[in-house]
């Protein structure tokens, strides 16, 4: 009689562990909520990865657009600053013009009229625009010493010398007008014939030439070279401006030049002329010096005071040899246009849309995954465990109703071959036997 099977579970235990002692421990983390959690923790784990390769994305597409951006704001800066000195140079450049205008008048005390002189002066002083940016300009006429006493009796006055320049004094006639050259002082004298505005003609037949010494070395200059030469930027009536010598050539015998030129271009007039070309004023901003010589002579600077240098970013920097001067200007932006152009040049938004999405559903699948691979192993181990308890259960069976019977029919067969004459009588006996 064969003895009965021993009872099946109807739920066997899935074990998945590395020690398996650990019985119980190894049942609660795989069906606790510990496993699971472990689960979501991956899916978690998923989606910050996607969060961060996001970032990096925004971040090299954000660095690509802040470069490209920067590119265009430095070319722009580059046409800017060569736009705004060709300005200023055109005008330098036409002052040989504006002197061969007035050469060999016939009238020597009196060589242009008002209207006439007027011209000249808003012809110069426009700089290409629609603005004249002269505050000040004169013509001093070359008077030599063996003509003055002629020259004077047709003007009816004498010739005055201005007095030096002091900074403490006010611009009214009784501070710079000075006495009459005393007679045969010097070869030749320059004494103003012309100027602008109406309200300087006080200073008309003075010579001006050594009132102020950063004036009387570019004339000298210029009437040496018969080229343009700027000063270095001084006080005048209306302020701090720079000044343009241009010296007046001659046809004449024993002349090599017929007097000089100076237009004074007040320093808030730049403001115009660079700040102009700027695409507003409230991002973009200048910084003009003069720097002949290692000086850094402030010329214009449209800088606010409440912004600080770090919040600015450098686009370009141009130095261009202006009469003989070295300016350099810079111009600026701020950190904040940048920043805005950036944004909308890169539109990261998308970028942060497509991988918040892109991850959460990759957490979310990932979870899933796990839970039905989780499932599946499960399903898999009850499968080969109860395939595997249902063939050793049979073969248990059959050892224990076979085995015995096999094995003792042999030993009967083997011990008792040469008495029992064939294998069936040997077989009935083992048999009996048992």
């Amino acid at each position: 009689m064969r003895p009965a099977a021993a009872a099946q579970p109807s739920a066997p235990d899935i074990l998945i562990c590395f020690d398996p002692n650990d019985r119980v421990g190894c049942t609660r983390r795989l069906h606790g909520p510990e496993m699971k959690l472990r689960y979501v923790a991956t899916g978690f784990l998923v989606a910050a990865l996607l969060i961060v390769i996001t970032w990096g994305a925004v971040t090299v597409r954000t660095n690509d657009a802040r470069s490209f951006v920067i590119g265009l704001e430095e070319h722009q800066a580059a046409s800017i600053l060569a736009a705004s000195f060709g300005q200023v140079l055109s005008r330098v450049g036409a002052m040989p013009s504006i002197a061969t205008s007035v050469m060999d008048r016939s009238n020597r005390t009196h060589p242009l009229s008002p209207a006439a002189w007027l011209h000249v002066v808003e012809t110069f002083g426009k700089f290409g625009g629609e603005r004249n940016l002269v505050s000040q300009m004169s013509y001093a006429l070359r008077v030599n010493d063996n003509e003055r006493a002629e020259w004077e009796a047709s003007l009816g006055r004498p010739i005055t010398r201005a007095k030096v320049f002091n900074a403490s004094h006010p611009r009214t006639p009784e501070y710079v007008i000075g006495d009459p050259f005393p007679e045969h002082d010097k070869e030749f004298y320059l004494p103003i014939v012309a100027t602008y505005p109406k309200t300087m003609e006080w200073i008309l037949y003075s010579d001006f030439t050594h009132r102020v010494p950063v004036r009387t070395a570019a004339i000298l200059r210029t009437l040496e070279t018969l080229k343009p030469v700027a000063a270095a930027p001084f006080e005048v009536m209306n302020g701090r401006a720079v000044t343009f010598h241009q010296a007046v050539a001659s046809s004449r015998p024993n002349r090599t030049h017929d007097g000089w030129i100076g237009a004074a271009i007040s320093l808030d007039a730049f403001s115009i002329i660079f700040d102009g070309n700027l695409p507003n004023t409230d991002d973009y901003f200048f910084h003009l010096v003069d720097v002949t010589d290692g000086a850094s002579l402030p010329m214009h600077n449209s800088i606010p005071d409440g912004v600080q240098q770090e919040d600015l970013i450098t686009l370009a920097t141009k130095e261009v040899l202006v009469a003989e001067r070295s300016w350099r200007a810079t111009m600026f932006v701020t950190n904040a246009a940048v920043e805005l152009e950036v944004q909308d040049s890169a539109d990261t938004s998308w970028y942060w849309v497509a991988g918040s999405v892109t991850g959460v559903l990759l957490g979310v699948l990932t979870t899933l995954l796990l839970h039905q691979v989780r499932v599946r192993l499960i399903t898999q181990a009850q499968v080969v465990k109860a395939t595997t308890a249902s063939n050793t259960h049979s073969s248990m069976l059959r050892l224990m109703n076979h085995g015995r019977c096999t094995l003792a029919l042999w030993s009967v067969s083997w011990l008792f071959a040469d008495i029992v004459p064939s294998c069936a009588c040997a077989q009935s006996f083992a048999i009996h036997l048992l």
